[in-house]
């Protein structure tokens, strides 16, 4: 339920459900990063960072128990660690789960998240552009224009944006292809997306539009 509230930006809902969850089971590190999301809407920073820090606890708890699902924990740890603002931890977490799939894109938004808010702008685009290379979705070229244009590189971010909308397009038209359009409206898949002051390697930005 908690998962639910916070889509409807319900978060004052979402955080009773959270805390309930919690106090039923307090060893889901998901449920610990929903928390920390749903602070950080709520604009408690230092609730979400601790949130944040007991998702890291768990994350590495389960690295040693399950090793065999090294790449998804070091994905996730790596996220816990950006909503802690532990950034240098983050980008280790993320180059683990680069290295476990070297194909997959989450690890590279990741990595481009974490140079993002460590400030290193130039970093965070290639690490972008190296996932765009990597999953023809309009994630990472999102991403890439969103930081072009804080750059003030223009011409680059309308071209990246374009290429997010592009895409974007083409994904609703194959959804609409496929579910036979039962709703006019259609989203994308979304990139780990500033969540409050927090983007993360799996979530994403909404891009609605028509079929």
């Amino acid at each position: 339920m908690g998962s639910l509230y916070q889509q409807a930006e319900r978060n004052t809902e979402a955080l009773n459900a959270l805390q309930t969850a919690l106090a039923h089971d307090n060893q889901d590190p998901v449920t610990y990063q929903a928390l920390a999301a749903v602070y950080n809407a709520l604009g408690d920073e230092p609730a979400a960072a601790q949130a944040s820090r007991q998702a890291v606890s768990l994350y590495q708890a389960a690295l040693s128990a399950a090793p065999g699902d090294a790449y998804t924990t070091q994905l996730a740890l790596g996220d816990a660690y950006v909503g802690a603002g532990q950034y240098d931890q983050a980008i280790v977490a993320y180059q683990a789960a680069a290295a476990l799939q070297p194909t997959a894109a989450a690890p590279q938004r990741g990595l481009g998240n974490a140079y993002y808010w460590q400030g290193h702008l130039d970093q965070a685009t290639a690490a972008y552009q190296h996932a765009a290379t990597l999953a023809p979705d309009p994630n990472a070229p999102l991403l890439t224009g969103l930081v072009q244009a804080q750059q003030g590189k223009v011409d680059d971010a309308i071209v990246s944006q374009q290429t997010a909308a592009r895409l974007a397009s083409q994904t609703r038209r194959r959804t609409c292809c496929w579910a036979g359009c039962t709703s006019s409206r259609m989203t994308t898949p979304r990139p780990r997306r500033l969540t409050a002051r927090r983007w993360t390697s799996t979530q994403t930005t909404p891009m609605p539009g028509t079929c």
